[in-house]
């Protein structure tokens, strides 16, 4: 039975076995997770003493290292609200100038150091050497109290504050570890940014609820050096961990090549569960990954299908890989969607004709609707908007169909392309267009009625845009506006690598490139 509350959770890491590893450069650090709490309980008297009390919100931008994890847990632990930003490419005025217009929206008048804070702010710095076994410091929380703030997607310029709080956060977590088996002496990995939710809550966070031991880097690193990685994590007897779909197709590649030299045979063999999600879940990805993974030990039921997102804390639904056939839906045409599992923990799952909550509204089996999600997972609404309550039912604004009580996700509902009467999703085109052999990968941005195609080439070629244009005429019958030729640093992703169709189409726009 895991605890009711985090901050019980943070009173109770007393383990001397390792907490976390941190995998930089060439080194491997680690600290315990007495030394963990100590640290934690410390900053928070520190922080308090700062002016720091319950119910005050900090600004802060997770990084993947003990000073901003510890800080911010601290901040969890006397009952104030971190509030969990994405990270900046680069901090220019229009990134200072954004934060400054959260802090302003959301009344922040505290912030971490590691940020460009706004004039005004306290700027909170942590003590390394601060230390202290004071139990009292942690604060006595209620289950409906606010344990963080996060962010759904895009940047600060348009900030949706999603508040999360101890009962939404535990009720997912219990869901997390009952669906994959943890218990103590289990051992995980993660390298997505601990601001994303996938990286925090089910990378970081999951991890102490029974002190597992847990390595992290950051995703610069593994994309640098993923088969280090893999070496690593098997030394280490990880058999958790997460890899959205970029992911598995980046590391099919390295393995193809590492093939016989580097890596031995059973290197994936302790690997037990693999979450798949965070971005649509490709056929082809699949199929090729399990292609080169199996030769390297790995149990193809490792592979763990789920749909989430952010207003639900983390995870809504999921289900086993089994095999590749019964994994995917392949039942409509120029369409294979991933059979993403039925609700998990205390979650719902419906799907609707619109957004709304009437009951008459609901469709049913096999039709495809806009997915509705509810349950003691998910979110009260977005920060200082109106409330919901824990039975209304939430829009994801994500399209979807439910078949033999598994949700399929079809795509975006602002990224369907509607011709004559039919609904066409973008990401059924993008893996249409991987049959094309020359093409490395494409993104399909779609313009109000229009859309457009980014292909990006896997070798230095003259690409046919003409041939691209007409394959998705005679597949789907709809022709694109244009057809751009790329380079894979041309497709602009978030902090966990999924690609950002509008604001690459945005970039296109302002550099010209697009025919309007």
């Amino acid at each position: 039975m895991i605890q009711c509350n985090f901050n019980q959770v943070i009173a109770n890491l007393k383990s001397s076995d390792t907490a976390l590893y941190f995998w930089e450069a060439s080194q491997v650090t680690s600290v315990d997770y007495s030394q963990l709490r100590s640290l934690i309980i410390g900053n928070a008297e520190h922080f308090r003493a700062l002016g720091v009390s319950r119910g005050t919100r900090v600004v802060i931008c997770l990084k993947t290292d003990v000073e901003h994890i510890v800080s911010f847990l601290a901040f969890i632990a006397i009952g104030a609200v971190p509030i969990s930003i994405k990270p900046a490419k680069t901090i220019n005025d229009v990134y200072i100038r954004d934060l400054a217009k959260l802090c302003s929206k959301f009344n922040i008048q505290y912030g971490y150091h590691t940020l460009p804070l706004p004039s005004g702010l306290v700027s909170l710095v942590w003590r390394s050497s601060a230390s202290s076994t004071n139990l009292a410091a942690i604060a006595e929380v209620e289950p409906n109290d606010l344990v963080f703030v996060q962010f759904s997607s895009g940047s600060t310029s348009a900030p949706k504050a999603i508040p999360i709080s101890h009962k939404n956060l535990m009720t997912n977590l219990s869901a997390i570890l009952a669906v994959d088996g943890r218990e103590p002496g289990s051992k995980g990995f993660n390298f997505l940014p601990l601001s994303h939710d996938m990286g925090l809550v089910g990378g970081l966070l999951s991890n102490l609820v029974y002190q597992n031991s847990l390595l992290l880097t950051g995703s610069a690193q593994f994309l640098r050096r993923p088969v280090d990685a893999l070496i690593i994590a098997n030394e280490l007897n990880v058999n958790v961990m997460a890899m959205p779909d970029f992911a598995l197709s980046y590391i099919s590649k390295y393995l193809s090549v590492s093939r016989n030299k580097r890596l031995h045979k059973n290197v994936l063999s302790n690997l037990r569960t693999i979450y798949c999600g965070a971005e649509p879940i490709r056929f082809n990805s699949i199929k090729s990954f399990l292609e080169i993974a199996n030769l390297f030990g790995l149990d193809p039921s490792a592979l763990f299908f789920c749909y989430g997102l952010a207003e639900g804390t983390l995870l809504v639904t999921g289900r086993r890989f089994n095999t590749i056939q019964d994994s995917f839906d392949m039942s409509l045409p120029n369409r294979i969607t991933a059979r993403l599992g039925p609700p998990l923990g205390r979650a719902e799952v419906r799907i609707c004709n619109k957004n709304v909550n009437a009951k008459e509204n609901i469709v049913e089996e096999g039709q495809i609707g806009s997915v509705q999600i509810r349950g003691s997972n998910v979110f009260n609404g977005y920060w200082e908007d109106i409330p919901v309550s824990e039975n209304d039912w939430f829009s994801t604004g994500d399209i979807g169909f439910i078949r033999n009580g598994e949700l399929h996700i079809c795509g975006r509902d602002k990224d369907m392309i509607i011709v004559n009467g039919e609904n066409i999703f973008a990401v059924d085109i993008e893996n249409s267009l991987a049959a094309i052999p020359e093409l490395r990968e494409t993104l399909v941005m779609v313009d109000e009625e229009q859309f457009y195609v980014l292909a990006v080439t896997s070798s230095k070629i003259n690409l046919d845009t003409k041939k691209i244009s007409s394959f998705i005429c005679q597949n789907f019958g709809v022709v694109p506006q244009q057809v751009i030729p790329g380079l894979p640093g041309h497709i602009l992703r978030t902090t966990s690598g999924k690609p950002m169709p509008r604001e690459t189409l945005s970039r296109l726009k302002d550099n010209g490139v697009l025919t309007i």
